[in-house]
């Protein structure tokens, strides 16, 4: 038997066990519903005797208490309207005497009010006449006061008018000398700033010039070497040796100067500023027939054609112009 029949053997088993306990379960569980129905309802049967009784004895208790409370309301009524026919009489009596005694406030305080009045006015007459005759003395007083604060502003006012006058006065002619000074100097200083400024113009395009030169001389040289050395390694891979290698050498030299002239005509620097004359085109010598054209091909190869010489011939004569 393999592991998976065992397995499911015992989950079968396992299963049925568990069918059975919840059946069980149940049971059980409706066991327990019926009595705890039964439990209840007895429990409701109880409560609902012990409320009636409870209901009736409230009702007894409540119809005394209401008795007690009409006997009560009642006396307190009677009461209360006795209670109310006595304050209804004293208001009356009270109203009464309250009007004649503001009746007769009202008379004395009208008497006291003209009174007022009548002395209000006088009061307020006399202190409207003097106190116009103050503003007349105050105004008097303040038109002095104005009429020689204003002759006093006019004296001061022309006064520093007059030595405003003389200290701008003073002050322009003062400026006018210092700006013709500064202006003076400003021309001199001007004037030694350029003869400085054209000295070292001309001093730094001197040196410039000759550093310019041996740049060009060195920048030639180099150039030079360089073409030499190409036409050398040129001649080492074609394998050429002895009197024919000595010719080839010189015409690869030949080549390379005129070749390097033509490059810097082209690009408009002259063979006079570079230290050495211009060459002129030299033929290549014939070349031993055991050497063939083959191999002389790439040194040809390397001139330019002749077409561009009118281009550089151009382009020099742009420069000089």
């Amino acid at each position: 038997m393999g592991m998976a029949t065992q397995d499911m053997a015992r989950l079968r088993g396992e299963i049925t066990g568990l069918r059975g306990a919840r059946g069980e379960l149940l049971k059980n569980l409706v066991q327990d519903a019926r009595e705890r129905g039964n439990t209840v309802a007895a429990m409701q049967r109880h409560f609902h005797d012990a409320h009636a009784a409870m209901a009736r004895t409230s009702k007894k208790e409540r119809l005394a208490f209401l008795s007690g409370i009409r006997a009560d309301v009642c006396s307190m009524q009677s009461g209360f309207h006795k209670d109310l026919a006595c304050i209804r009489a004293e208001n009356t009596r009270t109203a009464r005497q309250t009007r004649l005694e503001c009746a007769s406030f009202a008379s004395g305080l009208k008497t006291e009010v003209n009174g007022m009045r009548a002395g209000f006015i006088r009061g307020h007459s006399q202190m409207a006449r003097q106190t116009k005759i103050e503003r007349l003395a105050f105004i008097a007083d303040q038109k002095k006061s104005v009429s020689a604060m204003r002759a006093d502003f006019r004296h001061g006012h022309t006064e520093m008018a007059k030595s405003a006058k003389n200290s701008r006065l003073g002050f322009l002619s003062n400026l006018r000398v210092d700006l013709s000074g500064m202006r003076a100097g400003f021309r001199n200083e001007l004037a030694d700033h350029r003869r400085s400024n054209a000295e070292m113009f001309k001093k730094a395009g001197a040196d410039r010039s000759v550093f310019v030169g041996e740049l060009k001389q060195v920048v030639a040289n180099m150039r030079q070497e360089f073409a030499s050395e190409m036409a050398g390694s040129r001649l080492a891979w074609l394998g050429l040796t002895g009197i024919e290698e000595q010719s080839s050498v010189k015409t690869s030299q030949r080549e390379a100067a005129l070749w390097e002239q033509e490059q810097q005509e082209a690009e408009g620097v002259p063979g006079e500023f570079l230290g050495f004359e211009p060459m002129l085109e030299a033929k290549p010598k014939s070349v031993a027939p055991e050497t063939g054209p083959e191999d002389i091909r790439p040194i040809e190869a390397a001139k330019k054609p002749p077409g561009n010489e009118e281009k550089r011939a151009s382009k020099k004569e742009k420069h000089y112009r």
